[in-house]
């Protein structure tokens, strides 16, 4: 294990990465050359692009899609793992020979652009749900969005997004006095679909899903599995993410990996993160890094 063990940490207290560049690299640059293989996964926004008023303007800067397209090419396995639906997922980022992740782990595509979130991903969710298949949630969902977009016409500033299998009440834009309106709306639409919709939250954000225990960690672990399978190889997991829904997945690698915060000197929270970083900008310097760790790509 690379990674601390024990329970969460104040975000202020663990590591900072870019202090520690050398110890990380030379982890990555041993698993690769003792043929152990490093699996990246990422969240998106809040990681690879700042968290932005709009929603729908949370675009990479081309330097950073340099730097995942690299890593795409790179001998090892690289996932995309958000909240977002997978189709606003691949909007943004539009590479190839990635793992897209998205609603919370409820939609899988693999680089062969085989897709998981009606087979083994709705098996699963099912299993762990119950009865309740994925057409059944997602009929719940968009019966959601719908009502919680009616409910919000008179709230200045928030929007939702139908993520197909999640839905997502934005409320970053709106003014302090709103805030309780808001949660009223979520409150009145949750009690619609109680039993089979739960809400999280995340940053400026109340979100419905399907009443089922499957989210970041439990679909990481997913892949995790399906990889080791058909690669054969053990793994090296690394985790990259900024909200509380991440945490989930910080759980699922706990001293398997190596897992990093995004979080700026301001924001300060328990965490189960083994290192922190602060902006996108230190994301992207981190992630050129690692690019450099394999023996195949240190002349590159």
């Amino acid at each position: 294990s690379v990674a601390s063990s024990g329970g969460p940490q104040s975000s202020a207290s663990i590591p900072e990465a870019m202090d520690c560049l050398d110890q990380i690299s030379s982890w990555v640059q041993f698993a690769s050359s003792a043929s152990v293989l490093v699996v990246l996964m990422l969240d998106y926004d809040g990681t690879l692009t700042p968290i932005v008023e709009d929603p729908e303007a949370a675009l990479m800067s081309e330097e950073m899609r340099a730097v995942l397209r690299s890593l795409c090419d790179a001998p090892w396995v690289l996932a995309l793992v958000s909240g977002r639906s997978k189709a606003k997922l691949k909007q943004f980022v539009q590479l190839e020979n990635i793992w897209y992740i998205g609603s919370h782990g409820f939609e899988m595509e693999g680089p062969n652009k085989e897709t998981f979130e009606d087979s083994e991903v709705r098996d699963e969710a099912a299993h762990v749900g119950g009865c309740f298949g994925m057409t059944s949630f997602r009929q719940d969902i968009q019966l959601a969005a719908e009502d919680m977009h009616q409910r919000i016409q008179t709230i200045s500033g928030a929007s939702v997004e139908d993520n197909g299998l999640t839905v997502t009440l934005h409320y970053r834009k709106c003014s302090e006095q709103d805030l309780p309106r808001v949660e009223q709306v979520a409150e009145i639409v949750l009690g619609r679909f109680g039993d089979r919709l739960r809400r999280t939250r995340g940053k400026c954000v109340i979100e419905l899903r399907p009443r089922v225990e499957w989210n970041k960690g439990t679909a990481i672990q997913w892949l995790l599995s399906r990889v080791h399978a058909s690669s054969g190889s053990p793994l090296l997991p690394i985790y990259i993410g900024d909200d509380v829904t991440d945490e989930d997945a910080f759980l699922a690698i706990r001293n398997k990996g190596v897992n990093f915060l995004v979080a700026s000197d301001s924001t300060v929270h328990p965490t189960h993160a083994d290192y922190r970083l602060r902006n996108p900008d230190e994301v992207r310097d981190l992630l050129s890094c690692i690019g450099t760790c394999h023996p195949s790509r240190r002349d590159m």
